[in-house]
């Protein structure tokens, strides 16, 4: 599960420099992410590409439990995307969910390898796909092994991040 995260987030950073310009031709903006990363406001979209049937936002379900991705593209900044993994889980969304930050090979993350998680709250995911949450905890500075774990780096302090998300899931096509 978590390499086809990984592709699918490299594949999605693909587009992070369109989208820090404006939306090309073909992308639909599906949601847009509020978010503070230490004292510094930051706004990332999250994108439907409808023609190539691949979203910034998705879920999946395995074995009963459901599995949220909500990634965005920065406004600001080029190559900077945001993920949250939410789940997995079943009925209502549950209190925490991993974040990750990817600035080139950069990554800031509260994530199953570093630890951390980030709490959610005022959560809703509606019938219709609608999907709103707010976030906020620690995130650390961390590098990838070889074999693919996310490691926080030696010395480096946890860097508060929140914000807000409010988008939907797009329906299966």
């Amino acid at each position: 599960m978590r390499s086809l995260l990984i592709r699918l987030l490299f594949c999605l950073a693909s587009a992070t420099a369109a989208i820090a310009q404006s939306l090309p031709e073909g992308m639909e903006e599906i949601g847009r992410f509020n978010v503070v990363i230490g004292e510094v406001p930051e706004s990332f979209i999250a994108a439907h590409i409808p023609a190539m049937g691949k979203s910034y936002v998705t879920a999946r379900e395995s074995a009963g439990f459901r599995i949220l991705n909500v990634a965005g593209g920065s406004l600001e900044k080029d190559s900077r995307l945001i993920s949250i993994l939410i789940g997995p889980f079943t009925g209502n969304l549950p209190e925490t969910a991993s974040f990750e930050l990817y600035d080139g090979p950069s990554v800031l993350a509260a994530n199953v390898d570093t630890g951390l998680r980030v709490t959610l709250s005022n959560s809703t995911l509606g019938e219709d796909g609608t999907l709103e949450f707010h976030f906020e905890g620690k995130a650390v500075p961390a590098e990838r092994t070889s074999d693919g774990v996310m490691v926080p780096i030696d010395g480096a302090s946890p860097v508060s991040v929140s914000g807000t998300f409010s988008g939907f899931i797009p329906a299966a096509e």
